[in-house]
């Protein structure tokens, strides 16, 4: 049997205070239907000195990645007022946004490695909008909308930015260091009820599942961007094919 590998480092930050409370993760790679995927091996904490830790791992192939950290504890509060931050940029090791760029980590054999990473503090500029569904015709929506939005990264790999979204008025809101990045919103009503015309012209209630894509492409440049709208067209029953349906940048969104 192959003794247990480890992972260890250290995470510095600019400003030269304890990296103390930074989470990090652990992603491994596996393969399913002869693709490779990555899924969360473990997370964890920096302690008071910065320094992390896995142990226990199997060989294989590993990358690092750092969550966003903000400098104040009441930073994600700020993010609906729309209030100036300032915070750390999730990274992949040894210091890249896009986890296609991130070192790949081979254990094997009881392997010891070590990746360290040092994060900079930078502004978190406010981004917002609205989702907008289309007209269904004649029907009538039945239950709550549910809708989730994830930040991903120039090469659609999702971040671990929090995005506020509000289900009754389609407003949302987050805060992103400058780069690249994908908003994807999906979701929708619980079910629709739908009228369907019979044979014999009469309107048959048919009450079927209905579910909303739909994106926007954004640069985030040293300011806030405002007025951003996302439609939401919506996803043909039965389809299993998943398409970024999405919308540019308006021509007015600009600093708050």
């Amino acid at each position: 049997v192959s003794p247990y590998c480890e992972i260890h480092g250290q995470i510095d930050l600019s400003t030269g205070d304890p990296a103390e409370g930074i989470f990090v993760q652990l992603l491994h790679r596996s393969v399913e239907d002869g693709r490779p995927t990555w899924q969360i091996a473990a997370s964890t904490k920096t302690n008071r000195d910065g320094g992390y830790h896995f142990g226990n791992l199997l060989d294989g192939v590993y990358v690092v990645a750092t969550q966003p950290a903000q400098d104040s504890e009441s930073a994600w509060v700020q993010v609906a007022t729309a209030v100036a931050l300032q915070g750390y940029a999730a990274v992949y090791y040894p210091g890249t946004r896009n986890r296609s760029d991130a070192a790949n980590i081979h254990l094997t054999g009881g392997d010891h490695a070590q990746a360290n990473v040092v994060l900079t503090l930078e502004p978190f500029h406010s981004i917002s909008g609205v989702i907008s569904l289309p007209r269904i015709g004649i029907s009538q929506q039945q239950g709550t909308a549910q809708f989730t939005a994830t930040v991903l990264d120039s090469r659609s790999n999702p971040l671990p930015y929090w995005v506020q979204l509000d289900p009754q008025t389609g407003a949302f809101r987050t805060a992103l260091p400058d780069g690249s990045y994908t908003l994807f919103v999906t979701g929708g009503p619980a079910v629709y009820r739908q009228f369907i015309r019979a044979p014999d012209r009469s309107l048959d209630p048919a009450t079927i599942p209905t579910v909303f894509n739909g994106a926007v492409d954004i640069t985030v440049a040293g300011h806030a961007i405002s007025g951003l709208r996302i439609p939401l067209p919506q996803v043909p029953p039965g389809n299993v094919n998943l398409t970024l349906a999405r919308a540019a940048t308006p021509e007015n969104a600009g600093p708050e």
